[in-house]
């Protein structure tokens, strides 16, 4: 990020750190100084956090993680994108429908995609009107 400077920065973050039990208060400290360079250095950043899986589904660490990002979204005001949360929700629907749960994984690619894509859009508009 430093050597190119993009104007943008969307990034998966935690998946590695929640799978590696990594401790979350030197999670959230890391996660500030990182937020906090790309303000400096002017890069708009839009979090995304780690997909859901049932196998994750009752991990507190997990949720700690998740919970984590989320406070430092929250504090150094960028966008969050709840990735967690959404795939949960459609692993819910997708149970009660019988489907299979390779399914979710797919559709949480794609969703997440298209969510990212339409936050950056509104975000360009927004900035684009006149005021």
């Amino acid at each position: 990020v430093s050597e190119v400077e993009p104007e943008l920065m969307v990034w998966q973050v935690g998946i590695s750190d929640a799978l590696a039990q990594a401790d979350v208060p030197a999670f959230l400290t890391a996660l500030g100084e990182v937020l906090a360079f790309l303000r400096a250095h002017r890069i708009d950043t839009v979090l995304v956090e780690p997909p859901f899986t049932a196998a994750l589904a009752s991990d507190d660490h997990f949720a700690e993680v998740v919970a984590a990002i989320s406070a430092g979204a929250r504090e150094n005001g960028v966008v969050l994108i709840h990735r967690s949360a959404a795939m949960r929700y459609v692993a819910q629907q997708q149970a009660e429908a019988g489907r299979s749960r390779f399914e979710l994984q797919n559709r949480g690619y794609h969703c997440t995609a298209e969510h990212v894509g339409l936050v950056v859009g509104l975000s360009l508009e927004r900035f684009a009107a006149p005021k």
